[in-house]
């Protein structure tokens, strides 16, 4: 069904038979309103087909008043030739006889046979200022053999009498299936077989009123026309109103076509020549109080100013005493303005002298004020949240500096006592005591912690101040995380921890240098193999979601961990609170700033003691 409302031949042909149905329709209803006000469905009929002879018998006996006349008064020849072979018996049922006042035949074309209908009237005929009266005789036969009007009438009267009942069951029919395809008409609108959901085309950006405007002037139109031909051309009269009837509902059909695709696309508003109006007005405004607002204070009140003595001066002109009570309003809206602005201005000056105090937290009330007085008020507001945040980066970057001193002498100091203690050992028992291995094995391990905290400081300062140089390439993030996972191998297994792989089998492509990835999935694996409880299992997941690459790595910590996932990413932190493991607290913090640099986001989330870092990089 979806696709039959998306096809444009459906469309189309659903049109198409509305309209049809539509004619149909119109000329059944119009057929059973005819009989139902000529009775046809209390007395058989009878009266209506009466009553269809009669309006052809009025016609043959304005034919026949023109007939006289042409013959006795205008002398046409030319014309009582065709009247001549118009009334000849096998050219018409209709049988008449004129005579003069004396009583004498004038004209006839009666017959001997059996008539019906028979009737008589007197025709008067003007010439100049004399009357001349005619006598006139009609019938008709009662023998229709000639196809004439009153054949055409009798027999149209007949057909429609027996279909009476028949026209109702149409006319049902016909409104049922007019109701059909005109909601098949409205769910297929704005439907396209190439194209999902709405569409509109250039006739539903047509505004609603142009719809309106054309079926009314159609509408006038059409009455117009049919009522200048329905006293002169009854065949053009049909014509035209079926033509005028095809045409109201074609057009009818369109409007409630392009009104279901507005609803559906919400945009029956919109498409109105009052939305269009409104929009130009309200864009008008914004352009006008755009200006206003550029325009000085000064300038705005002394515009206000001349306004005002402009309008008082008129008032003294003109006589104060006839204007008295716009005088009292003009004055009390001025005071209200200016309590108003007084009020502004001392709610301005308590903000500016609170900031000034120190209290930059204070915010100013900028509601229901003048737009310069807000603006400024704004301003006011704008230099205490600045102040605010100087203050507060001041701040941490005192506590900062204040840590980075505290946790480099700590680091620094350790291995560096070490290696004092032991160099003056070796000073006292020489090279050649027993222990000088043991001693030169510590000095070794010291002086290599502290080379391997001094490259630490430098590479997390690189980090953060983004002085290190990427080289971003294509790269297939699940070829690069297990080789990592396969370097790491023989470390995980000596702690007995299994990994759990979960990959896609599609491949996974970020922009991203492959030596600093590496060197961020170095890191985060030493970590899980350092830190990890023994004989657990660690998880490595990669998905997309929504173009982006989540990596995802899961262990469970051997130590409780007392500190937040963010935390841990700041230089220095250690899950490690007594400091007695090895690190620096530094590769978490330089990890995070390696990956930020290559445009992803790394974070850290803590659960008890599972120990979660997400890594996130937006695909190719």
């Amino acid at each position: 069904m979806k696709k039959l409302l998306s096809r444009f031949g459906a469309k189309v042909s659903a049109v198409m038979l509305f309209v049809f149905f539509a004619a149909v329709l119109i000329l059944s209803t119009a057929g059973i309103i005819a009989l139902a006000a000529h009775y046809a469905y209390t007395d058989d009929g009878r009266y209506f087909k009466n009553m269809l002879v009669d309006d052809a018998l009025e016609g043959y006996n304005t034919h026949v008043t023109f007939y006289i006349k042409d013959s006795y008064l205008f002398n046409n020849d030319s014309m009582v030739q065709y009247y001549e072979e118009y009334f000849l018996r096998e050219n018409t049922n209709y049988l008449f006889t004129v005579k003069n006042e004396a009583g004498e035949i004038l004209l006839s074309n009666q017959t001997n046979e059996a008539t019906t209908r028979t009737d008589s009237y007197i025709q008067e005929v003007y010439e100049g200022d004399e009357m001349t009266q005619y006598y006139v005789e009609t019938a008709v036969a009662k023998e229709l053999s000639a196809k004439d009007s009153l054949y055409y009438a009798d027999k149209f009267g007949a057909w429609l009498v027996s279909a009476r009942y028949t026209l109702i069951f149409l006319a049902i029919l016909f409104f049922l299936i007019e109701v059909l395809l005109l909601i098949f008409i409205c769910c297929s609108a704005g439907r396209r077989s190439d194209k999902e959901g709405i569409v509109l085309n250039f006739v539903d950006n047509i505004p609603l009123e142009v719809y309106a405007f054309s079926l009314v002037a159609l509408v006038i139109f059409a009455v117009a026309v049919l009522e200048e031909l329905s006293y002169t051309q009854e065949t053009l009269f049909i014509i035209a109103l079926f033509i005028s009837g095809v045409a109201s509902t074609a057009l009818l059909c369109s409007v409630f076509y392009t009104l279901a695709a507005r609803i559906k696309a919400r945009t029956i508003f919109k498409n109105t020549l009052i939305y269009r109006i409104l929009r130009l007005l309200k864009r008008a405004g914004e352009i006008i109080l755009c200006a206003a607002r550029k325009i000085p204070l000064y300038w705005k009140t002394a515009l206000v100013w001349v306004v005002l003595a402009a309008i008082e001066f008129i008032f003294m002109v003109f006589g104060v005493e006839d204007y008295i009570i716009l005088w009292v309003i003009e004055k009390i809206v001025l005071s209200a303005v200016l309590v108003w602005l007084v009020l502004s201005m001392q709610r301005l000056k308590k903000a500016g002298r609170e900031i000034a105090d120190g209290n930059i937290n204070y915010k100013v009330d900028t509601s229901y004020m003048l737009s310069d007085f807000k603006e400024h008020g704004e301003n006011l507001n704008g230099i205490g949240l600045g102040l605010k945040r100087a203050v507060e980066q001041s701040v941490k970057s005192e506590r900062m500096k204040a840590e980075l001193i505290a946790n480099v002498s700590h680091d620094i100091k350790t291995p560096l006592t070490s290696i004092v203690n032991y160099v003056d050992l070796l000073n006292r028992d020489g090279l050649s005591s027993d222990k000088a291995e043991e001693y030169l094995e510590v000095l070794n391990r010291q002086s290599a912690r502290l080379k391997k905290l001094t490259e630490d400081l430098i590479e997390a300062s690189k980090a953060s101040t983004g002085n290190i140089k990427v080289e971003a390439k294509p790269l297939d993030v699940n070829v690069l995380l297990l080789q990592a996972v396969g370097e790491y191998g023989e470390k995980l297994d000596k702690k007995q921890l299994s990994v759990v792989n979960s990959f896609p089998k599609s491949a996974t492509e970020i922009m991203a240098d492959g030596k600093l990835l590496w060197r961020v999935f170095d890191n985060l694996l030493g970590n899980i193999c350092k830190y990890s409880k023994e004989d657990t299992r660690v998880y490595i997941s990669v998905k997309l979601e929504d173009k982006t690459v989540i990596i995802t790595f899961k262990n469970i910590s051997a130590e409780a961990l007392e500190i937040s996932g963010d935390e841990l990413t700041e230089r220095f932190v250690r899950g490690d609170t007594s400091r007695n493991t090895e690190g620096s607290g530094l590769g978490l913090s330089i990890a995070k700033s390696l990956v930020e640099i290559q445009g992803g986001n790394l974070s850290i989330d803590i659960d008890g003691d599972l120990f979660k870092t997400v890594i996130t990089f937006p695909i190719i």
